[in-house]
């Protein structure tokens, strides 16, 4: 049904009626949805991922649904997503762009597809409700209340972070752990695994971990703070992850730093198309982790940049050479 209806919308897209398409088909949406939302209710809010997987992180997309097409057709013409890949979607799927909706039910349908070898992180732009900002289109435009209902819904237990081996992945930064408690609850899954309560109980560890900036300089880091961001330099960041014992932290969020960072430990993805004519790092981004560096992969690659660890190697590829 997923598939089908993943295909459709597609479809309706490329014909220009996938508007008209997504409220024909709400309620079957709104079930799948549902469906996804109950994939998550037995999960943490820090996923650790099975460290033998090669990994696919998708960075930032802000509603625009031409690159995550892009994405779809590579994956799907080669078969690539299966028990050996792994595909982390790091957040931000609305605002922005023109196709906000499409890109969350896009990534919603495509996790109902594949299960557990798709995930969802929480990005800053999806907990609007908690922590508004300006020129948020997407929360401020007509949706179906019913999509917009199982949407917020859905929201509540998407994952704040999610570890393989010595990586961590986040939608902005890393907070410090510094008490038992907050490393627990991170880890539980019982009700404490529903964003209402993190709010209630660590709002600002939330804050970092949706909102966060990583800085070189102090220009910069003034910038981040003048507008509200909490910042943070090198010996923030590499404090923060000796505390969850990773070596490398994959996020998005921020288009106003270089790629790759601190050296080789902190890579920013920016994949909406939108990031391609500011900021120092281009649009168009994805990263994949091997985990067998000499493992081979069907769909067309540029790779952009290129490093490897002990354990794995790190290709940063240009989507458009998808």
């Amino acid at each position: 049904m997923s598939l089908s209806l993943l295909s459709q919308l597609i479809k309706s897209f490329n014909d220009g009626i996938s508007f008209e398409f997504i409220d024909a088909n709400k309620e079957e949406l709104c079930s799948i949805i549902g469906s996804v939302k109950a994939m998550y209710l037995p999960c943490p809010k820090w996923i650790k991922l099975p460290v033998d997987k090669d990994l696919l992180c998708i960075g930032d997309l802000h509603g625009d649904f031409n690159s995550l097409l892009k994405i779809f057709s590579a994956l799907f013409k080669n078969q690539e997503v299966n028990k050996n890949l792994i595909v982390i979607f790091l957040g931000d799927y609305v605002d922005r762009g023109e196709y906000s909706l499409q890109t969350f039910l896009g990534v919603v349908l495509f996790k109902h597809i594949y299960g557990p070898s798709v995930h969802m992180l929480a990005g800053n732009h999806e907990i609007y409700k908690y922590f508004q900002y300006y020129n948020a289109d997407f929360w401020e435009e007509y949706i179906d209340e019913n999509i917009r209902k199982n949407i917020l819904e859905l929201i509540e237990y998407l994952p704040m972070l999610i570890s393989s081996a010595n990586i961590m992945m986040v939608h902005g930064g890393l907070p410090i752990i510094d008490n038992m408690d907050f490393l627990n609850n991170l880890l539980r899954t019982d009700k404490t695994n529903n964003l209402l309560y993190f709010i209630e109980n660590y709002e600002e560890q939330i804050r970092i971990f949706t909102w966060g900036d990583y800085c070189e300089n102090l220009s910069d880091y003034n910038r981040s703070i003048f507008q509200g961001r909490p910042a943070f330099m090198k010996n923030y960041f590499a404090d923060a992850m000796k505390t969850y014992d990773s070596s490398i932290l994959v996020r998005g969020h921020q288009p106003g730093v270089k790629g790759v960072l601190f050296d080789n430990s902190l890579i920013t993805l920016l994949t909406s198309s939108i990031y391609s004519s500011f900021g120092n790092i281009p649009g168009k981004l994805t990263l994949l982790i091997k985990r067998d560096k000499e493992k081979r992969y069907n769909f067309e690659r540029k790779i952009v940049y290129k490093f490897e660890d002990h354990e794995s190697q790190y290709e940063i590829l240009d989507i458009d050479y998808f």
